[in-house]
């Protein structure tokens, strides 16, 4: 916690904490943008692989809409730059679009990209070009994915990744409640950037700039290192990692 010493050095680091919301990308017009980021155009003087945020938008499918599917996905560089958007060929009937939270019909998905398919684009912006083996064992090249409650999204796209290139800011320790609930992005974007997001229709756009500003901002931090026990689930398995939420502001 900081303490401020007047009403006036409490205005100006507001000025600097607090960040303006983006513009969102309107659902009929989203583009399919290949990435073209190259890791060699990186600071020498960064030592932590790039990040990509990724954030998904699900519909309803089986008996009453309960089961989640992705129809609208979206990737994003440290820069805020979109490097992948596109909806996502629903795998199974669509029961309830959700039209409130996603804004999304039937006609939007008519021409949607094959879940195989952005399955393959966006592994193949992850890896950067190293072989799974490579991520398995150290990273590499291969990119840290940023998201929040990323189980669900890499559940829904099919993808497994390694769990030591995951950043979930649902499962950071300093972001959890004290029982070491989740807060939702909308509330720990409000309390940590300043700014409200999901006011109306969900994108997924202006969800990857929430979770990679939190992400950045939590980075840049000096986070005092403990060694927490409670332990994260992994999206592949019911086993657990206690790696993520206890790493420092220089780890992550």
């Amino acid at each position: 916690m900081n303490i401020f010493d007047s009403s006036d050095v409490l205005s100006a680091h507001k000025e600097i904490c607090c960040l303006s919301p983006t513009t969102c990308l309107v659902p009929t017009t989203i583009p399919l943008i290949e990435s073209k980021v190259e890791v060699s155009n990186l600071s020498d003087a960064i030592q932590v692989p790039e990040a990509i945020a990724i954030d998904c938008e699900m519909v309803g499918g089986g008996y009453g809409g309960i089961l989640d599917i992705c129809v609208s996905v979206c990737l994003i560089d440290e820069s805020e730059n979109v490097l992948f958007h596109t909806y996502v060929k629903p795998i199974l009937p669509v029961t309830n679009y959700r039209y409130d939270i996603t804004g999304l019909t039937e006609e939007h998905l008519k021409d949607a990209m094959p879940l195989e398919e952005v399955e393959e684009k966006i592994l193949k912006i992850l890896r950067n070009g190293e072989t799974i083996s490579r991520l398995s064992l150290g990273g590499g090249k291969g990119r840290l994915l940023v998201g929040h409650s990323l189980k669900n999204d890499l559940e829904c796209l099919r993808i497994c990744y390694p769990d030591h290139m995951l950043r979930d800011t649902a499962m950071y320790h300093p972001l959890m409640k004290t029982n070491l609930a989740s807060h939702s992005l909308k509330y720990l974007t409000k309390t940590y950037l300043g700014y409200e997001i999901q006011s109306g229709i969900h994108d997924p756009f202006e969800n990857c700039v929430a979770a990679i500003r939190l992400y950045k901002r939590m980075r840049a931090q000096d986070h005092p290192m403990e060694k927490f026990t409670t332990p994260i689930v992994s999206h592949k398995s019911s086993r657990y990692s206690t790696m993520f939420h206890s790493m420092n502001s220089k780890e992550l």
